[in-house]
């Protein structure tokens, strides 16, 4: 998750004084958390050319950043650097409006120059993490790949050693722990980073796929329910929880008689386990729906249709872990919970 430089920009530099009370554009330049009032407050205070011109250039053009526009966010940080060189928060801002375009290279290349100018700049130092990040995903070699990982990894580290309330970067750095496979380290990541901001949502999916993965499927679904709570509009919690339930209708009816043939018929489940199974494969069956509502995508809609046939006989061959996963890949990846 790249961060905003539009609120981070004056931050990290001398440039931004404290606004004057009766500054209203360069306190709404400073301050404001809204990208058009930044734009527009920020453009005023660069008409007036003064001293504060290459911050308001560097606000703007992470407020760009956010909107979208990285080719206008480019040309002001371009501004910025070239009004006053050396300028850190200019660099790491217009490395994310790099990283944004997919350009990963000059990206590096900016929070390197970044971090140049100022070794103690945490977010570069995230910000490079999330570079590496996204490079190991391009890395055909597995070696490689890994590699690209730990450093992603040792960059989020060090911001976390100069900021130690960096809760983005622990996020991360979970993250990261989590695709290596060293999953109790990435578990006391996400703990702190939940710790320290209760209501990050990305934290608690993140969570929650790492939970899956350690087989602690009610905490992974106790995290899901509060990525729900905190994000209501996203399909992913709604997937994510549909993943979970159907396993455990599956495991329901696996332990309720563990030494069934493939070819089991419903005489072989006590009626409470066929019960529970069935009121979990509907709940499947409300979660993907919910999903549904935001588009439709191919892959849950065969996830449907195999939920809606489980809901009705959960004991069939086709709803058995061995069957589904070979057929219906989609639930059966629990990484795809924590990815965003």
């Amino acid at each position: 998750m790249l961060l905003s430089f539009a609120s981070i920009g004056p931050a990290q530099t001398a440039s931004a004084q404290t606004p004057p009370a009766d500054d209203a554009e360069w306190t709404e330049c400073v301050k404001s958390k809204d990208p058009d009032r930044v734009i527009a407050s920020c453009t005023v205070v660069i008409s007036r050319g003064d001293r504060r011109a290459a911050a308001a250039y560097s606000l703007r053009g992470g407020a760009y950043s956010d909107k979208g526009d990285q080719d206008q966010a480019i040309r002001d940080l371009d501004q910025a650097i070239a009004l006053k060189p050396g300028f850190p928060a200019a660099y790491a801002a217009r490395g994310s409006a790099y990283a944004r375009r997919g350009d990963l290279d000059a990206a590096m290349k900016n929070f390197d120059q970044a971090i140049e100018h100022q070794p103690d700049f945490a977010e570069a130092y995230y910000h490079r993490g999330i570079v590496w990040g996204n490079r190991s995903k391009y890395e055909e070699d597995p070696l490689v790949r890994v590699a690209r990982r730990q450093q992603s990894i040792a960059e989020f580290g060090r911001a976390i050693e100069l900021k130690p309330d960096f809760e983005e970067a622990y996020v991360n750095r979970g993250a990261g722990y989590a695709k290596i496979g060293k999953l109790d380290d990435a578990l006391r990541d996400l703990d702190q980073a939940i710790r320290l901001k209760p209501d990050d949502a990305i934290a608690y999916a993140t969570r929650a796929g790492i939970s899956a993965r350690m087989d602690n499927q009610a905490r992974a679904l106790t995290d899901l329910e509060q990525f729900i709570r905190l994000a209501p509009r996203s399909t992913h919690g709604y997937d994510g929880r549909a993943r979970l339930r159907a396993m455990n209708a599956i495991h329901v009816l696996a332990d309720d008689n563990p030494d069934a043939s493939p070819r089991a018929t419903p005489g072989h489940y006590r009626p409470k386990a066929i019960e529970t199974a069935k009121a979990e494969w509907s709940r499947v069956v409300d979660d993907l729906n919910a999903a549904e509502r935001d588009g439709p995508d191919r892959d849950r809609r065969d996830a449907l249709g195999v939920a809606k046939s489980c809901a009705q006989n959960p004991s069939a061959i086709a709803c058995t872990s061995k069957v589904i996963c070979a057929h219906h890949a989609w639930y059966c990846n629990a990484t795809e919970i924590e990815e965003r």
